[in-house]
């Protein structure tokens, strides 16, 4: 549901009109957000919260599509997807820790693949969905939809599993 990078080149070309330069900062600023979140991460140590933290990280997620959404300026969607990079990359290295500290270990090489082969299949999904979204509604719309959706499921999954909430290690 916030899979925004094939929306980039649209905020590029239409809606900041800054040509190749500008699609190649947006394409780096979440390279860029990743490593800061991940020295972040490595600098904090041991999260014992993990659940809280990969909780906190998707809401900054869907907030930085909700800024990239609606950026009115180029440097405030560069900050969005920096912000966009960061979230992520906590996100993911605490999901994947978890996944490993939880998996049996006979079952530590499939539970890895498993969560590899769905992040990149819901990945692919969200492009399709980010495309037809932006073809109907524009590409702001679609990722405050997007960012709309996101927030929806957070609260969906936090009330799903509320033991998510209180998680520990």
């Amino acid at each position: 549901m916030g899979f925004y990078r094939p929306i980039l080149p649209i905020f590029a070309a239409d809606v900041f009109k800054t040509g190749a330069s500008g699609l190649g900062l947006l394409y780096a600023a979440p390279s860029a957000g990743s490593l800061l979140g991940t020295t972040v991460l490595l600098m904090a140590g041991n999260v014992h919260r993990k659940g809280v933290l990969v909780i906190v990280a998707a809401l900054f997620f869907a907030a930085g599509l909700a800024l990239l959404g609606s950026s009115q300026w180029f440097w405030m969607a560069v900050v969005a997807v920096l912000l966009l990079g960061f979230a992520d990359s906590i996100s993911v290295a605490i999901r994947r820790t978890v996944v490993q500290l939880l998996a049996p270990d006979g079952m530590l090489g499939r539970a890895a693949s498993l969560i590899t082969v769905f992040a990149q299949t819901t990945n692919g999904l969200g492009a399709l969905l980010a495309g037809i979204t932006a073809q109907y509604m524009g590409a702001s719309n679609a990722l405050l939809v997007g960012s709309a959706l996101c927030f929806v499921m957070i609260l969906a999954i936090c009330l799903a599993i509320p033991q998510l909430w209180r998680y520990k290690s």
